[in-house]
């Protein structure tokens, strides 16, 4: 048997956090990284979003702009939203300002069946749940924080979307309409004085990571 090393070499992939993994401090770091314009490739161990993340730039408290970012590199999805949040300041002009940033990282996305959509959305996890419901190529999203803002329930969500289809409860499930629930940490950045990122606790629970 030869001594000579092997010619295929073993390539060990970079190990990898997830958002669930990373506390407030860390957090802060990145979302300053990304403001200071640094590389996201030079902001340390990469950490992964389990799923979409819901993006809110306010300003003293009023929504300014609400969407979906769908980057699963943690710091990529950060310098984009940075970058959109630049960018909008700068089209609508110096009177415009955002002071805060809103952070939804989704996680525990699990199907609901339509015989369970009383019990999984009880009005008890309004704030600390969100709801998609999509039938053939129309799907709806809510956050956690935008069922908050806009007063909706769960049940006015899905009468709602129902009414938009012009279809019945009972025609949607039986046709293959998805229901789904999932978790969110909710994340605050708050841009002055200092950067500062605050995971926020509603009705005082801790809303465990999957």
């Amino acid at each position: 048997m030869s001594d000579r090393p092997s010619s295929t070499a073993t390539v060990l992939s970079p190990p990898c956090l997830s958002i669930d993994r990373i506390d407030d401090a860390e957090l802060t770091r990145r979302i300053q990284a990304a403001i200071d314009q640094i590389e996201p490739t030079e902001c340390g161990v990469p950490v992964s979003c389990l799923g979409p993340t819901y993006v809110a730039l306010r300003d003293r408290g009023k929504l300014k702009q609400g969407y979906w970012c769908y980057d699963l590199d943690l710091d990529q999805l950060l310098a984009k939203v940075i970058d959109g949040a630049i960018a909008r300041i700068s089209k609508l002009g110096s009177d415009q300002s955002i002071d805060t940033i809103e952070l939804g990282f989704t996680h525990n996305c699990r199907a609901v069946s339509p015989s369970q959509f009383n019990q999984t959305f009880s009005n008890i996890y309004r704030g600390l749940r969100g709801i998609e419901l999509q039938y053939k190529d129309q799907l709806v999203r809510y956050s956690p924080t935008r069922m908050i803002a806009t007063n909706l329930s769960f049940r006015k969500i899905l009468d709602q979307f129902l009414q938009q289809q012009n279809i019945s409860f009972d025609t949607f499930g039986r046709r293959g309409g998805l229901i789904q629930a999932f978790d969110t940490r909710q994340v605050l950045v708050f841009l002055r004085p200092t950067v500062t990122a605050v995971t926020l606790h509603r009705g005082n629970r801790v809303v465990p990571m999957a």
